[in-house]
């Protein structure tokens, strides 16, 4: 079978650059909301998470009072398309709402949590404590996708090296859109997506969260302009693990109409240390 890069690559002349776009196009799952009924254990956004009877609700510490993070969405892994995250259990994504931190500070870094447990583990519905939002349970669709580097990221810099003509970089932003339209991006709507690239709304993420994760402050800093930033060891670790859009039907409104990210290094990723992410709040 044909990828779409065999399909379109011709019909916008760009075939030279196919071994490059090849090395920087990465697989993803994306997924949309669906009202129908959610199974026991199934993927959902909203309602209550399905959690092993010995585990704790997520909380942090602000101001001296532990507040519980609020649910946000549980995948269950089985549901999805062959990857690189575990074929087997749950992930279960928790944010601080009601903060809504950027991320950008150290101490921020409680504010998220993602839970991994296994599949046979008995599970149970969790209720928030102190009682919550209720935000309608909804039903998850699962596809693979096919996501390009955005344009100006770290990941572009394999098609700089190739020294676009202003007419090829024009011709690469009409392949964007023929890729959006064909569905092996994304297609109308909310863009919520598991791996792959992530829609920048304020540019690269990546020495942000090498250097908070570090102990680095980087608010009102621009952290992608220091020397040599791109180049600090540890920064090419990290990936991309879920880009959360702005969404009504799931009550998401990250700023202003921004959005969510979750990244997490490569080998934490392999060794399945989902414990170990770094969340980013972008908006316009």
């Amino acid at each position: 079978m044909n990828s779409p890069l065999d399909e379109l690559l011709p019909l916008f002349g760009l075939e030279r650059l196919r071994a490059r776009l090849t090395e920087c196009c990465r697989p993803a799952i994306a997924f949309d909301l669906n009202v129908s009924s959610v199974p026991l254990g199934g993927s959902r956004v909203g309602g209550r998470p399905e959690l092993p009877s010995d585990c704790w609700w997520p909380s942090r510490e602000v101001e001296g009072v532990d507040r519980p993070l609020d649910f946000l969405l549980q995948i269950r892994l089985p549901d999805l398309p062959a990857s690189e995250l575990p074929r087997r259990g749950t992930l279960t994504f928790f944010y601080d709402r009601v903060a809504s931190p950027s991320g950008l500070l150290p101490s921020e870094t409680t504010a998220h949590r993602v839970l991994y447990t296994e599949e046979e583990v008995p599970r149970q519905p969790f209720a928030r404590p102190g009682g919550t939002t209720a935000v309608p349970e909804q039903a998850l669709d699962f596809r693979s996708i096919l996501t390009v580097p955005p344009a100006g990221s770290l990941a572009f810099d394999p098609l700089v090296d190739a020294e676009l003509t202003p007419d090829e970089q024009d011709r690469y932003f009409d392949f964007e859109e023929a890729l959006a339209m064909i569905g092996a991006v994304e297609r109308e709507g909310p863009h919520h997506h598991l791996l792959g690239h992530s829609e920048n709304v304020q540019g690269d993420m990546q020495v942000e969260a090498q250097l908070v994760s570090t102990g680095v402050h980087c608010v009102d800093r621009e952290s992608q302009l220091i020397p040599g930033g791109a180049d600090l060891p540890g920064v090419d670790e990290w990936t991309l693990l879920l880009q959360l859009d702005s969404d009504d039907a799931a009550e998401f409104e990250w700023g202003d109409t921004g959005m969510l990210y979750f990244w997490i290094r490569k080998q934490d990723l392999k060794d399945h240390r989902f414990d170990r992410t770094w969340l980013r709040l972008q908006s316009l």
